[in-house]
C-alpha cells in the first residue's frame, strides 16, 4: 500500500467554517474518466471505507477491506502481485461500478478525483491529479451536476474534504481576509493562462547555499527500499531533486510503475502541448485550498514550485529516452503530486521550505 495519504476529511470541529452552497467549479476545469485504471491502484490509499460500506462490500466477498494502522482508517486491499484494487477484473475494470446502480461502490471511489472544500463563498469542487485520466487527454468541462451527484454521502448530503474560514494564512506572520485572498488567487490563475507556471510561482532555482542539503534529501529518497508505487515515485523524485541541486551525474533509468495506465492514455490521445497539463495541475492545487490545513500560502507556493521544477526535469529525461512529451509531463505530475501528499514529504517541506 502506498504511504500517500487519502484525501483529507474535514474535522467535525470545523463545521462552522465555510459553506457548501453554491457549488463552485474552477474556471477552465475539465474532467472525464477514460478508464485507464491508475486511480484504482496503490498509487494512493483507497479509503476511508465507512462501516456501512464495509457491510456492502462483504456481500461481494470477504477480506476486501482492511484496517491500515498507518493511515488510521479502513481501506480497500490491493492485490499483492500488481498493486491493483482487488475489485478490478482482468481488463482492469471495476466489477461493482455498475452493480446495483453503484450502491456497492464506496464513496471514496465514487468521488475520486473530485473533492469538496467549503469556503465563505460556497463549496469549491476540487480535482486531484494522481490519475492518467486527469493528466492526459482532452476532457469536457467539469459539470456541476456531476459533482453534485458524486460528492454526496450515503444520506444524500454534500460532504466536504476540507473547510476554510474568513482568514487565510499568507505567511508565517500574516493572515488576510477571505475576499483579499480571492483577489490574489484570481490574479495568479489569470497569469497561469498565458505565463510560464514557474514564473507565476516565483521559482528561480534552489539557493546554491542549500544545494548540498537538497542533494542529501534526494539521495535519501532514492535509497528507499520498499517496492510500492510510492517508493518508485520517491526514487524518481529524488533523482530530480539532486539534479535541481546541481548534481551532474545522470540518474539510472528506472522502472515506471504506472506504465500500463500511461500506455493506455497515450494510445487514446494525439500528441499535444505540455503547458496546459502543468497549468491545470497548478491551478487545481491552488483552487482546492487543502494547503491551508498545514501551512501558509508562501510555504505552499515554494513547495509547489519546487515540485513543478522537479516534474519538468523528469519530463526532459523521459523525452530524451524517447517518450512523447505530453505523456512524460503527465507522468511526471503523477510522481510529484503523489510524493507531495505523503507525510514523509510534508516533514521535509515543513523543515526546508516554510
Amino acid at each position: 500500500m502506498s504511504r500517500a495519504r487519502p484525501l483529507p476529511t474535514a474535522p467535525k470541529k470545523s463545521k462552522a467554517l465555510g459553506r457548501l452552497r453554491p457549488l463552485l467549479v474552477r474556471p477552465g476545469a475539465t474532467y472525464a474518466c477514460f478508464g485507464d485504471g491508475l486511480c484504482c491502484t496503490d498509487v494512493h490509499a483507497i479509503g476511508p471505507i465507512a462501516r456501512k460500506e464495509r457491510v456492502y462490500l462483504s456481500i461481494v466477498a470477504d477480506g476486501l477491506v482492511a484496517y491500515d494502522p498507518n493511515l488510521r482508517t479502513h481501506a480497500l486491499k490491493m492485490k499483492k502481485e500488481d498493486g491493483t484494487c482487488a475489485l478490478l477484473d482482468s481488463e482492469r475494470r471495476c466489477m461493482i461500478h455498475e452493480a446495483m446502480e453503484g450502491l456497492l461502490l464506496p464513496s471514496t471511489c465514487r468521488r475520486f478525483p473530485l473533492g469538496l472544500t467549503a469556503t465563505p463563498d460556497g463549496g469549491r469542487v476540487t480535482l486531484e491529479h494522481r490519475c492518467s485520466c486527469q493528466n492526459l487527454g482532452d476532457a469536457p468541462p467539469l459539470e456541476i451536476a456531476h459533482a453534485d451527484r458524486v460528492l454526496r454521502d450515503g444520506r444524500g448530503r454534500l460532504k466536504p474534504n476540507h473547510r476554510v474560514g474568513d482568514r487565510i494564512p499568507m505567511s508565517r506572520r500574516s493572515r488576510v481576509k477571505w475576499a483579499t485572498y480571492v483577489e490574489h488567487e484570481r490574479a495568479l490563475l489569470e497569469r497561469l493562462e498565458t505565463e510560464d507556471p514557474l514564473e507565476v510561482l516565483g521559482f528561480t532555482g534552489i539557493d546554491p547555499a542549500a544545494h548540498e542539503e537538497w542533494r542529501k534529501i534526494g539521495r535519501g529518497m532514492t535509497l528507499m527500499l520498499g517496492d510500492t508505487r510510492f517508493d518508485a515515485a520517491m526514487h524518481h523524485f529524488g533523482d530530480a531533486l539532486q539534479a535541481l541541486a546541481g548534481e551532474t551525474k545522470a540518474p539510472p533509468e528506472r522502472a515506471r510503475p504506472w506504465a500500463f495506465a500511461y500506455e493506455a492514455a497515450e494510445s487514446r490521445t494525439e500528441a499535444g502541448d505540455t503547458r496546459p497539463i502543468y497549468r491545470a495541475w497548478i491551478a487545481d492545487a491552488i483552487w482546492m485550498l487543502y494547503w491551508t490545513a498545514t501551512t501558509h500560502f508562501e510555504g505552499f507556493r515554494r513547495d509547489l514550485a519546487l515540485r513543478l521544477a522537479a516534474a519538468q526535469v523528469l519530463e526532459r529525461w523521459a523525452v530524451e529516452r524517447g517518450m512523447r512529451a505530453d505523456r512524460a509531463a503527465a507522468e511526471a505530475i503523477t510522481i510529484v503530486d503523489l510524493c507531495g501528499t505523503s507525510d514523509w514529504w510534508e516533514a521535509i517541506a515543513r523543515r526546508e521550505l516554510r
